[in-house]
């Protein structure tokens, strides 16, 4: 149904991709695998008519095609759900469900309610109100929402790149019957995401992209993981989810009497240095909300946070992070980065105290620690003044840790710290978190990926409906028992906060 041929992306001297052959075939999901900087999201902006190849050609249904702009792209049943929801804020679900593909020229409020929540229940088995203003939606309900609208344009090809990043557990399971179900209707799909899992619950071939070239097409029921992951990073992997064994110190971050609403229990929580915290609970649980405070970028509505026994002024993430706390949130478009500024603004700024003398910035001092870490954090980037706004998430997520790494934090609030982040560099990351931890950081860890939390963490505070419901100890973390505690299930071996 759409077919990339040789198929070149250039940015300047930065060769995107090289030469992709691609086909996307009815009634059939492909996977797009490869570390981020691979060239994924160039091929899909490609496909979807947002970007012109620089070389190459397109063909629907066998002829030639040339995209202008994704209306082009649309024109011809191409759809792209991006991996950030973009809803118009101010718009309701229904009206953001239509929006482009109103269904009739005259419309009717009630019939247009209507039609959206049929769709919603229909593919994605969600009950949401549909009158509901789109700004007031969670991540995982906004792309839940995107994906029924690009569904409503009744497409014959949909491009799905990392629209999973920012799904829990139930949701994603729904989203992925939905993609099933569009295949089984004849739908071609290609899907981005970094979690194996999922490109196995849903897909049947896989296109494996390094540096930009296919290097390796396999059918997902003749091949392994262990296959794939050697194919996208070109290496082995072994063991990169090890938990480093650190004897615990003192306090190194407590909150005492915390509520995260004013109807809502407080809670009382501790990390120690050389110790991770997890925070595990559905979304919307208030694991955010909770790290969010202990960082400084939220007010609670009652109750203190003090680093190494010193209690800082509640809301000031300037405050926060003079006393050694650095926060990676969840958002890092609208939390974690100065979009428009390079690669080494956003890291230099953690450091920057350290890098002034006498008023002025030390460039050459400041150019040395962002090429480490640049390097250290494999940061695919064609130098360190490339505008951040430009990389793809995974290789933005790396460039905020970056920050908190030039910052010399002792105290990480890491919230989904591997979000929209490939195998590769996960396994960087999970060393780098280890590595802190040895060296005597506190680390509180926020991760809907539930090996990742349960292979982490030394104790896992399980939240529900903002307040804290049970502390798991380590020897007693199981993905049953998180979950059980989540949903409050009563299990033996949960011990339940009072």
């Amino acid at each position: 149904m759409l077919a990339a041929r040789g198929v070149t992306q250039r940015f300047g001297v930065v060769r995107a991709l090289a030469g992709v052959d691609v086909d996307l075939v009815a009634g059939e999901v492909l996977s797009l695998l490869g570390e981020n900087g691979s060239g994924k999201s160039t091929l899909l902006s490609i496909l979807s008519g947002a970007r012109r190849p620089t070389t190459g050609a397109l063909l629907a249904d066998g002829r030639p095609a040339r995209f202008r702009s994704p209306a082009d792209a649309l024109r011809v049943g191409v759809t792209l759900v991006p991996q950030e929801a973009d809803l118009a804020a101010h718009l309701t679900v229904a009206e953001n469900i239509w929006l482009g593909s109103m269904p009739g020229w005259v419309v009717s409020r009630r019939e247009t309610e209507r039609r959206a929540r049929a769709m919603l229940e229909e593919l994605l088995d969600l009950d949401l109100d549909v009158t509901r203003l789109a700004r007031s939606l969670r991540p995982d309900e906004a792309m839940m929402v995107s994906l029924a609208r690009a569904c409503a344009r009744r497409p014959r090809v949909l491009l799905l790149d990392e629209t999973t990043a920012s799904l829990g557990g139930d949701a994603v399971a729904r989203f992925l019957e939905a993609v099933r179900r569009l295949r089984d209707q004849g739908m071609a799909i290609a899907f981005v995401s970094h979690r194996l899992e999922e490109h196995r619950a849903v897909a049947d071939r896989a296109v494996i992209l390094r540096d930009g070239q296919v290097v390796a097409t396999r059918d997902w029921r003749e091949t392994t993981e262990q296959e794939l992951v050697r194919l996208m990073v070109g290496r082995d992997l072994p063991g990169f989810l090890a938990k480093v064994s650190v004897r615990a110190g003192d306090v190194a971050l407590a909150g005492k009497g915390l509520r995260l609403g004013p109807k809502l229990r407080p809670m009382d929580l501790e990390v120690r240095h050389g110790e991770i915290l997890g925070l595990g609970g559905l979304a919307g649980s208030g694991r955010s909300r909770l790290a969010r405070v202990l960082a400084g970028a939220d007010s609670p509505a009652a109750g203190s946070v003090s680093v190494d026994g010193r209690a800082i002024r509640l809301g000031s993430i300037a405050e926060a992070a003079r006393a050694g706390i650095g926060f990676l949130p969840e958002e890092r478009k609208t939390m974690g980065l100065l979009m428009r500024m390079s690669v080494r603004s956003n890291i230099a700024v953690g450091a920057r105290r350290e890098l002034t003398r006498w008023g002025l910035v030390q460039r050459r001092a400041e150019r040395q620690l962002v090429e480490r870490l640049s390097r250290d954090l494999r940061i695919k980037a064609a130098s360190i003044d490339t505008t951040v706004g430009t990389l793809s998430g995974g290789n933005q997520q790396k460039v905020v840790m970056g920050r908190l790494l030039a910052a010399r934090s002792r105290i990480l609030i890491l919230d989904e710290p591997t979000k929209g982040i490939d195998v590769g560099a996960k396994a960087e990351m999970f060393k780098l978190i280890g590595a802190a931890v040895e060296d005597g950081c506190a680390v509180v860890l926020i991760s809907s990926e539930l090996p990742e939390l349960l292979g982490l963490s030394d104790r896992i505070i399980v939240l529900r409906g903002g307040e804290a419901v049970a502390e798991i100890p380590r020897e007693a973390a199981t993905e049953e028992a998180v979950v059980s505690a989540a949903m409050g299930v009563d299990k033996a071996e949960v011990h339940y906060v009072d």
